[in-house]
């Protein structure tokens, strides 16, 4: 006859206790890393979204620039010309791995490169060899590649997190491929070595030639001269007024 007393009810009852538990913490455990990634997704489509809507706000601003040009409205007119790109606001953070350190340093240099065009428009507006004019073509010059790095910014973040990509209609798919033709055709001509890019530089050239004119934007050097000798007439008198 099978005797019970021999077998170790209560050690199999404690493994089977230790079993539960410890598959209740795993289970809690799966819970907050699928909590904490469905967070950091969503910061990321908010970093994302944030990027692309600033992207957008860039083109607005040159284009309501280049509607003034066709206007013929001068730069001190009553026509309210933007000789500023916007600040880039700070981003969420999504972790602390190096992937998002990563993107966090992107975001970061992005910042930085609209402060230094903003600080590139002001010298040159100021300059004795510039003026409103040229600093609109300074201004023009430096938001596109700045509007396309936000748009590539974008996409590394949806590429990075497994989200979808924006759904774009046909103007706005025109919109971001236009940002990306200036930005390679304001980076200037590539090397003949390397052709992939000699390619797509040629290509959005050929773009760019059809969508828009360029605007008579920069001013001779005849004009920027006679301003510059009017500036320092204006200061000798100024000087000999005051030294009677």
């Amino acid at each position: 006859m099978f005797d019970l007393s021999t077998i170790p009810i209560k050690s199999i009852a404690s493994a089977l206790i230790a079993i539960g538990t410890a598959w209740k913490g795993v289970i809690s455990w799966r819970r907050r890393r699928n909590t904490a990634a469905s967070d950091s997704k969503r910061r990321a489509l908010t970093n994302a979204e944030q990027l692309e809507a600033y992207a957008r706000v860039v083109w607005d601003l040159i284009v309501s620039n280049h509607q003034g040009w066709l206007m013929s409205a001068p730069t001190r007119s009553g026509y309210r010309y933007e000789f500023e790109l916007p600040a880039l606001a700070d981003g969420l953070s999504t972790g602390d791995g190096a992937g998002d350190v990563r993107l966090e340093a992107t975001w970061r240099g992005l910042q930085q490169l609209v402060g230094d065009a903003n600080r590139h428009v002001d010298e040159v507006y100021f300059s004795d060899f510039g003026g409103p004019e040229e600093a609109l073509a300074v201004l023009e010059r430096r938001a596109y590649p700045v509007a396309d790095r936000a748009l590539a910014l974008a996409r590394r973040y949806r590429r990075q997190f497994v989200l979808p990509p924006r759904e774009l209609g046909k103007r706005e798919r025109d919109i971001a491929q236009d940002i990306r033709d200036e930005a390679i055709v304001k980076s200037g001509r590539p090397s003949v070595l390397n052709l992939p890019a000699r390619i797509r530089y040629s290509l959005a050239v050929r773009r760019c030639s059809q969508d828009t004119p360029q605007l008579p934007i920069y001013r001779s050097r005849w004009r920027a001269l006679k301003r510059r000798l009017k500036r320092s007439l204006r200061r000798a008198s100024t000087t000999s007024r005051e030294e009677q």
